[in-house]
């Protein structure tokens, strides 16, 4: 059953993503606070790297208040640009050797399923990683939301987040639409 904390976070974190399409200043604040109640709601459920990724969701929206506030978002104009698949095989690579580290720390500091742990650091791992490739504008980082994504709502469900397994299975088609429009615009093409 979902703790009211839990059912709190999920309202948060979808109003934020409605705001967001609207580039409305309250998303931020909508992150920000969906966040801090994450890291409750991830540690309950063991998932300590999770619970993590929230405090760099944090900064995150905290940056967004101000950027947002003083519009340095609207001066930094960024093109939509892929990446090589060298560039990609790399950042894998690393990706799956942070979330092999982080996975064994993750059993050698606390008693949790191997499932759980791998999973677990695979989210912060690739989160952090796929933001990168957001914040930049790299057509790419769509494929990597949509896998987090449905590690994370299965994930979520087996450690009885409910609430929050649905939400980023909602996730899921957000990021392919996003994905497919990031396309037909580099493309120069209308989305179909």
């Amino acid at each position: 059953m979902s703790s009211p904390t839990e059912i709190t976070a999920v309202f948060l974190a979808f109003t934020a993503v409605v705001l967001q399409w609207r580039e409305h200043p309250a998303t931020w604040w909508l992150v920000l606070a969906s966040s801090v109640l994450y890291i409750e709601v991830f540690l309950g459920a063991g998932l300590v790297w999770d619970a993590t990724l929230q405090l760099f969701f944090i900064a995150l929206a905290i940056r967004g208040i101000f950027s947002w506030r003083s519009g340095i978002n609207k001066e930094i104009s960024l093109s939509l640009s892929v990446q090589t698949v060298k560039f990609h095989l790399v950042a894998l690579a690393l990706a799956i050797t942070a979330t092999a580290a982080l996975g064994l720390l993750s059993l050698e500091l606390r008693s949790i399923p191997p499932l759980v742990a791998f999973c677990d650091a695979a989210i912060f791992v690739f989160s952090l990683f796929a933001v990168w490739l957001t914040e930049r504008k790299i057509i790419e980082c769509w494929i990597y939301w949509i896998g987090i994504d449905v590690l994370a709502s299965a994930l979520y469900l087996s450690r009885d987040l409910v609430l929050t397994s649905i939400l980023y299975a909602l996730y899921v088609p957000l990021a392919i639409i996003g994905l497919r429009s990031w396309k037909a615009r580099y493309t120069g093409t209308a989305m179909r």
